[in-house]
């Protein structure tokens, strides 16, 4: 019989600030850019559709054009693809963090 343990470890002090606007618009489009070519050959793969995540009144969408994926403010501009997919998070915070 296979055994897993859990070797996370988490710490209960106050969480790093989080700021989702500058996440989505400045941190992850730079680092899909900056990986893209691991992360396309997966969502190729995979068949993702476009995604749109909502904190505090504000959204942004994810979508994949050729080679790139698309991070922008609001919903993808056009008609809902179907099988597209809106989260809605509110305030993307942690009440733990791990190191």
């Amino acid at each position: 019989m296979k055994m897993s343990v859990d070797v996370r470890t988490r710490t209960d002090g106050e969480p790093a600030a989080f700021d989702p606007g500058r996440f989505f618009s400045d941190q992850l489009p730079a680092a899909l850019e900056a990986n893209h070519e691991l992360v396309m050959p997966g969502a190729a793969l995979l068949g993702l559709r476009p995604i749109t995540i909502e904190s505090g009144g504000d959204a942004w969408s994810l979508s994949w054009d050729s080679d790139r994926v698309v991070v922008q403010q609001g919903l993808a501009p056009g008609p809902l693809a179907p099988g597209s997919k809106t989260i809605n998070w509110p305030g993307l915070s942690a009440t733990s963090s791990r190191p």
